[in-house]
């Protein structure tokens, strides 16, 4: 990046096609996409007030980022090959998004929803979401471990 706003939290595709990274360039915090092949930096969001912590899908056709909106954090999802953005979780509490599963056909989160974080997942082709874990103590900072989504599944799902 070549600008005299701060850049941050770079995030490589990876197919090695994009870079998304945080920036204040705009004068609010907004996420970019620089191209390796045209070497082209293009917004991914432009509003207000903060757009952060992109995570690209596996197959590097889908980004998600946090998306902030009066007071309180939701998870948004762009295609990058269509142009087609869903907001995946509503504005009523605090959503963060942690990673996709391998397969990209989940997408781990954490929420606020049930008054302390908590881990989601939420099932992309049809928006199921499937909470992980319930304890008074707080829980962040989710991975998928390399090909345990299904063994994971038939652990939680009854």
């Amino acid at each position: 990046t070549d600008n005299p706003a701060p850049d941050h939290l770079p995030r490589i595709s990876p197919d090695g096609k994009y870079l998304a990274f945080e920036s204040l360039r705009d004068g609010f915090q907004d996420i970019f996409i620089y191209s390796f092949e045209t070497e082209t930096t293009s917004p991914l969001t432009s509003d207000e007030p903060l757009d952060d912590s992109p995570v690209f899908s596996h197959d590097s056709k889908l980004i998600a980022w946090n998306h902030d909106l009066n007071g309180n954090s939701q998870i948004r999802m762009k295609n990058l090959e269509t142009g087609e953005m869903k907001i995946l979780t509503p504005d009523d509490s605090d959503n963060w998004v942690s990673e996709f599963s391998f397969d990209d056909k989940y997408l781990m989160f954490v929420s606020r929803r049930t008054g302390n974080l908590d881990i989601f997942l939420m099932q992309l082709e049809n928006s199921e979401i499937i909470q992980i874990t319930d304890n008074p103590a707080s829980d962040y900072y989710p991975v998928f471990l390399p090909d345990s989504i299904d063994k994971f599944l038939q652990a939680i799902v009854k």
